[in-house]
């Protein structure tokens, strides 16, 4: 290929970067993660890419642990033409382990990551029948989130609210 070629020529990050995404796209995860662990700079966002490969390989905790690299930034989601996710501040991020007697779930992303990872919080609601958690979502989904469960609140974007009372918060595709 090309790219190989090209490597052939010169070693570089943004060569190594290129073929790390082409096999993963190949779904040859192996080679991707070789060819991630070639690039120099580690910055957050190859950490990010790099979570893909080990989360298709079905070794989670490294990929979600890598995956959490996509809080280090918060562009603009291309289909959306939005903020990726709004920021809370001065509300610590919960781990998952530390007790917890009132969580922040925000929204991030488009409408379907939403909707998709809203299991996550059901799930989180019943492991810790105790907590009170509260979703904020988008206006334009939030009907779609019923109540179901005694600890879940529901809560949207079209109203301000008070950020007193929270513990912790934590993005809603972090849960997982």
């Amino acid at each position: 290929s090309y790219a190989m070629k090209s490597l052939q020529i010169e070693q570089n990050d943004k060569i190594y970067n290129t073929i790390a995404d082409l096999y993963f796209y190949m779904k040859e995860y192996e080679k991707s993660l070789y060819f991630y662990l070639k690039i120099d700079d580690q910055t957050s966002s190859i950490k990010y890419n790099m979570s893909f490969p080990y989360l298709a390989k079905k070794i989670f905790i490294r990929g979600f642990e890598l995956y959490e690299n996509r809080l280090a930034s918060n562009g603009i989601c291309q289909q959306t033409q939005l903020i990726t996710r709004v920021t809370i501040p001065n509300i610590p991020y919960w781990d998952g382990l530390l007790p917890c007697l009132h969580l922040l779930v925000i929204y991030e992303q488009g409408i379907g990551d939403n909707i998709l990872y809203y299991r996550f919080l059901l799930m989180c609601a019943q492991l810790y029948p105790h907590m009170k958690i509260t979703y904020f979502c988008k206006s334009n989904v939030s009907h779609l989130f019923k109540n179901t469960m005694n600890n879940i609140n529901i809560i949207d974007d079209s109203k301000c609210f008070d950020l007193s009372g929270y513990q912790y918060k934590a993005y809603i595709m972090s849960l997982p």
